[in-house]
């Protein structure tokens, strides 16, 4: 007589894949929210990224061209958007992921400008 494994064993591996995935998110959001910040100085913005490898970004007030934002309908709901920094000839720009209250970020940037 032949058994298979239970249907529960697969249930149980497939709740503590979640369970992993899930701890994964958490402590990935919780170390961007912890570590990352845009810093508005008097002489020009800092973006520093990273908990165990960093990358700092500073760009002079008078080298920006643009700042642009980006938000989708929940963004806009909860007030949070991406910013990205034009300078010079650069196409891309610098951005920087879900940062709370965009819009006040990009006044107070264009008023040290």
């Amino acid at each position: 007589m032949k058994y298979k494994q239970s249907p529960a064993v697969f249930v149980r591996d497939f709740l503590l894949m979640g369970i992993i995935v899930g701890i994964f998110t958490i402590f990935r959001s919780l170390s961007r929210y912890l570590t990352n910040y845009l810093e508005i100085g008097e002489n020009g913005v800092i973006l520093k990224m990273g908990l165990l490898s960093t990358v700092k970004h500073e760009i002079k007030y008078d080298k920006i061209n643009s700042i642009t934002i980006s938000q989708g309908p929940l963004a806009k709901m909860l007030n949070y958007g991406t910013i990205t920094i034009t300078t010079g000839n650069d196409l891309s720009g610098l951005s920087f992921p879900d940062i709370s209250n965009p819009n006040e970020v990009k006044r107070v940037i264009d008023d040290k400008r």
